[in-house]
């Protein structure tokens, strides 16, 4: 178990999701929280950090990826930037 006691629940979810693939149900991720972090999480928190069960499963990665790349290559791969275009794109 590595230090994922300073990590978020948000954190602890999208490093499972990375590892282990984002097509599982919610209490997949719940379950591997509390085995491999020691952290009780919730299924809305599942949702929040990861997306939807039905969108995970139909959405594309791969274009996805594809689109994200374009998008930080525009943005002079400025993460700050682009995250802050992504929030303000969000707010309007």
């Amino acid at each position: 178990m590595n230090n994922t006691l300073a990590c978020t629940d948000r954190e602890i979810i999208q490093m499972i999701a990375r590892k282990h693939g984002s097509g599982h149900r919610p209490s997949y991720y719940i379950d591997k929280a509390m085995t491999d972090h020691r952290r009780k999480v919730s299924n809305s928190s599942v949702t929040k950090a990861i997306g939807t069960y039905a969108n995970r499963l139909k959405g594309s990665e791969d274009a996805l990826l594809s689109h994200a790349k374009s998008f930080l290559a525009s943005c002079h791969f400025d993460t700050a930037y682009a995250n802050h275009m992504i929030t303000k794109a969000f707010m309007s």
